[in-house]
């Protein structure tokens, strides 16, 4: 069967299966969700599966990577030897790789704001938001000052430039938490939606719980790193 769009875009191929649907405001079709039906643009691509291959990107990268990498800034400069940021570093990269690539799927396969309103609209903005921030970050951190010296005067271009990174950087994460769950409501399949739900839910709170188990292994055998009035070289930022 097909579906020809009212604005005269390409046409949809509609092949019928067991899959549920999801509700009429998906950002896969532009007419009201066909029941029982997985929308296939006119090339072949089937959005479903891309779909779940973008989702799967996006809550690797910003539901887990990239926040894992913000703990491990926050609660891990007590690491010795900088690891702390070796550790942040890596996981970033990784996660923003992950990202990009299920934003560019995004980009490619999706029309969020064509329409201009509804709930795939607002999803759309707030990836879009939470993207630019995400690299944004590796750029602000090429350029980052050198760091604050003990006994010399505050370097005010480092201390503006640590507002900058950590804000946008905290901003982003909590942005990616609201556009991964309302994107995990716009997925096609219904039985996609409640996996990555669950998915997502039970991923965070394991990372929570082993950053909560290492954090406190890591400050019982590197307490002594931490003691006195200042903060040691080994702990200080690159």
């Amino acid at each position: 069967n097909i579906v020809t769009p009212s604005d005269g875009t390409n046409p949809a191929v509609i092949s019928v299966s067991s899959v549920e649907q999801s509700t009429p405001d998906s950002p896969f079709c532009q007419e009201p969700a066909v029941p029982a039906s997985i929308i296939t643009a006119a090339g072949g691509v089937d959005f479903v599966k891309v779909a779940r291959i973008h989702g799967a990107l996006m809550l690797i990268g910003w539901g887990f990577l990239l926040p894992s990498g913000v703990l491990v800034a926050k609660f891990f400069r007590l690491l010795p030897n900088g690891l702390w940021f070796k550790i942040h570093r890596a996981v970033q990269s990784l996660g923003l790789v992950c990202a990009i690539a299920g934003f560019i799927i995004a980009l490619i396969n999706f029309d969020v704001f064509s329409s201009g309103g509804g709930i795939s609209f607002i999803h759309g903005c707030m990836g879009f938001t939470t993207m630019m921030l995400g690299m944004f970050q590796p750029l602000n951190a090429v350029i980052r000052p050198h760091p604050n010296q003990e006994g010399q005067e505050p370097n005010k271009l480092r201390t503006i430039w640590e507002i900058v990174h950590k804000s946008s950087g905290y901003g982003a994460c909590l942005l990616a938490v609201c556009t991964i769950g309302i994107g995990t409501t716009l997925l096609p399949d219904v039985g996609d939606q409640r996996s990555y739900q669950m998915a997502y839910g039970i991923g965070a709170a394991c990372i929570l719980c082993l950053f909560a188990a290492f954090r406190i292994h890591a400050k019982s055998k590197y307490n002594n790193v931490e003691s006195g009035d200042h903060m040691s070289p080994l702990m200080a930022d690159p």
